[in-house]
């Protein structure tokens, strides 16, 4: 049963302003943050996103143009680090050489120094403007048209005959968004027995292990000419080839509609 206006868009300003919430402790963190706290805050940013533009009638499209470009560019500083860090797990749980870690290790606090600045300088852009509640009727549009255009954007990816791997990406980002939409549109009970959200949880992640190996093969590079490195290498080659093979079978599950 779909919600009713009003509750839905109490619904999205509670989810909003968790998640700015979260987005602001983070950033007052005053330690380096951890690989988890990375993550975190890229997970709130995404979302925060989205639901800023969804609910622009009740922000203001100036507001919401300005934390979607200030949440774009943070997003941006991350994203090296996260590639470390995903480079890392992986290197602990195969228990590769610990010079490779070490050395990795320190290439990761030289990107978090280098950009710690405009990191933490971000939380006094990111603030977002609450209007008063209206609109009820204008969000609920706009969630059903957001939801029908990621997933058209889907189907239309789908139709080709061989996904490169920028297609791929934005095949999860488009998936990922339908997927955020989703939960937005169920009630908690709801989602832990939907079948369409069940099966873009599991194409997000098998999409998401994919730009893994990609990140790991990234930072790779900045490891040197170590002997250990050429065998990573085809590991990591391997690893995708079926983790992409295993991720286009998801595709092919997912609903051809709302």
């Amino acid at each position: 049963m779909a919600m009713k206006p009003k509750r839905l868009h109490q619904r999205w300003r509670t989810e909003l302003e968790s998640r700015l919430a979260v987005i602001d402790k983070l950033l007052q963190t005053p330690h380096p943050l951890a690989a988890a706290e990375v993550h975190d805050l890229r997970v709130a940013l995404r979302r925060a996103r989205l639901l800023a533009s969804l609910g622009c009638c009740s922000l203001g499209k100036s507001e919401v143009k300005a934390f979607r470009d200030q949440a774009h560019t943070l997003l941006e500083l991350l994203s090296p680090i996260r590639d470390c860090d995903v480079a890392l797990d992986w290197f602990n749980q195969t228990k590769v050489c610990p010079k490779l870690v070490a050395k990795l290790q320190a290439h990761r606090e030289r990107r978090w120094h280098a950009t710690q600045r405009r990191i933490r300088s971000s939380r006094t852009k990111l603030a977002v403007a609450f209007k008063a509640r209206r609109h009820f009727a204008e969000l609920e549009f706009r969630l059903e048209k957001k939801m029908a255009e990621a997933v058209q954007r889907c189907r239309a990816t789908l139709k080709e005959k061989q996904l490169s791997i920028a297609q791929l990406h934005a095949l999860r980002r488009n998936v990922r968004r339908w997927r955020y939409l989703r939960e937005l549109r169920l009630k908690p009970h709801e989602q832990r027995r939907d079948r369409c959200l069940r099966l873009l949880v599991r194409v997000t992640d098998a999409l998401g292990a994919l730009q893994n190996i990609e990140a790991i093969l990234s930072q790779l590079r900045f490891l040197g000419r170590m002997k250990e490195l050429p065998q990573i290498r085809v590991t990591l080659r391997k690893s995708f080839t079926q983790l992409r093979r295993d991720a286009l079978l998801r595709i092919k599950a997912l609903p051809v509609a709302l």
